[in-house]
């Protein structure tokens, strides 16, 4: 759930907000702060869209490119460019969230029904 703050409302001079004044100590300068409602909003942006078997395929290739990494089977170019897809697979799969999925419009997460 993400949490935006309805702006229009600063001016309008609502009950719910109220202002209060900081002196800053060392510079003497005082600041002017607004307490503002906040709504909360549902943030869909980021909804799981893999399985758990996609999840953990993905973690084992990034395991097996780190260890042919370390141990020197996989250097140069081909290091570095399966190197950035283990990160990411690490990335998506530790979240359960692949950005290319939504994209394409697909799922591997069964449907609730």
């Amino acid at each position: 759930m993400g949490y935006l703050a309805d702006v229009s409302e600063i001016d309008s001079g609502l009950p719910h907000l109220h202002r209060t004044r900081h002196r800053n100590s060392f510079r003497g300068e005082v600041a002017v702060i607004e307490n503002v409602r906040l709504y909360k909003t549902e943030v869909s942006a980021m909804k799981k869209n893999m399985s758990v078997l996609d999840r953990v395929l993905r973690t084992t290739l990034a395991v097996i490119v780190g260890i042919l990494y370390f141990t020197g089977q996989l250097t140069g170019t081909a290091a570095i460019i399966l190197g950035v897809f283990a990160v990411i697979f690490l990335a998506t799969s530790s979240v359960g969230f692949c950005p290319v999925y939504t994209v394409l419009g697909m799922s591997t997460l069964k449907k609730e029904a």
